[in-house]
Formats: structure tokens, C-alpha cells, sequence
């Protein structure tokens, strides 16, 4: 008899629960641990970048200067995001929040210098005043923003997950149900349905 893989929804719906449990419950961890990833990447890069310098290091000056350059922006940054982590977050989220309130207060400008112009000025003048107060709240206090942020993508992680194991659920109980009735009529062949 063939049957619906359900085990595969459960299985996926249960890994997304618990994915969803630590964005919401551990959203600064989580966030931190995503730096530190970020810091070894850009200390290894630094790091293999300072090897290509002092190989290349009788050939072209200005490359091999620039290969210098890179390799200690990147190992200054990914050392820092090391052992600072939590400044460095915060200082990231603080520089985000300053690009963002930036942005938003230039779109005010614009859409209201276009507003006889361009017929969606409202539209533009409210996403500059989303803009503009995303990043003013980014800026005064960015680790609230950061659990915030990962809270909310937690939650619906945690609803997918829960939607997931509903549908394993009802594909669990429509394979009893199509093994009940093969057992009952012999000789119906099942058609094949896999998700």
C-alpha cells in the first residue's frame, strides 16, 4: 500500500517549533552567535589575506597595498566582533539605525518637494516617517530593536512550525483511514500521493 510521507511535515514542523522557541526566547544569543560566526569569518579572511600580502609581496605594490589594507580592516573587525561582541552589535544596530533615520528624513524632503508631482507622494512621505522612526528607535535603544526583530520572526517561525505538524496530523490520520479501507476492499490499489 502507498501513502502520503507524513512524517516529513511532522519532522519539519518540529524542527521549525524549536527554531521559533530560541529566536524568541534567546533572541540576544542568538544574535550575538551570529557576530562572533561573522567575527571568525572575517578574522580568517584578515588572516588569509595577510598570507597572499606576504607572498605577493615583491610584485605589484599598490594591489599588495590594498591586500594589506583589507586584511587589517578585516581582522580589526572580525577580532572586535570577537571579543566585543556586544558593543559591536550594539554599534552596528546604532549605525543601521543612523542610515535609517538618514533615509527616512530624506524621503520626507523629497516627497514633500514632489508632492504636486508625483501622485504616490503620500505613500512616500508615510514610508520616510516609518523610515525615519524605525531609525530613531534603532538609534536610542538597539538592543530592544534586536529583540523585537527576533521575536517577531520567532513567532512566525513558531506558526509555521505549528502549521506543519497540523497538516502531518491530518496526512497521518487520511493514511489510517486509506489503510482501513484497503484492508476492507481487497484488491483497490491506492494511488500514490508524495509531499
Amino acid at each position: 500500500m502507498k501513502q502520503i510521507r507524513w512524517t516529513t511535515l511532522g519532522f519539519s514542523g518540529a524542527i521549525a517549533l524549536v527554531v521559533g522557541i530560541i529566536f524568541v526566547f534567546f533572541p540576544q544569543d542568538l544574535f550575538s552567535t551570529a557576530v562572533k560566526g561573522l567575527g571568525i569569518l572575517l578574522t580568517a579572511f584578515g588572516s588569509f589575506m595577510l598570507v597572499v600580502t606576504y607572498n605577493n609581496h615583491r610584485k605589484n605594490k599598490i594591489l599588495n597595498f590594498y591586500y594589506l589594507l583589507q586584511a587589517i580592516v578585516n581582522l580589526s573587525l572580525g577580532l572586535t566582533m570577537l571579543f566585543r561582541t556586544e558593543q559591536m552589535v550594539e554599534f552596528l544596530m546604532f549605525v543601521i539605525g543612523v542610515w535609517a533615520l538618514a533615509t527616512g528624513i530624506y524621503q520626507i524632503v523629497f516627497a514633500i518637494k514632489v508632492r504636486k508631482i508625483v501622485n504616490s507622494g503620500m505613500f512616500l512621505l508615510g514610508n520616510g516617517i516609518a523610515f525615519a522612526g524605525l531609525g530613531a528607535i534603532m538609534v536610542i535603544d538597539p538592543m530592544e530593536v534586536i529583540k523585537t526583530l527576533m521575536l517577531v520572526i520567532g513567532s512566525v517561525i513558531n506558526l509555521l512550525g505549528f502549521i506543519l505538524l497540523y497538516f502531518s496530523f491530518i496526512v497521518y490520520r487520511f493514511n489510517k483511514q486509506q489503510r482501513k479501507m484497503a484492508d476492507a476492499t481487497p484488491g483497490i490499489d491506492e494511488v500514490e500521493i508524495i509531499g
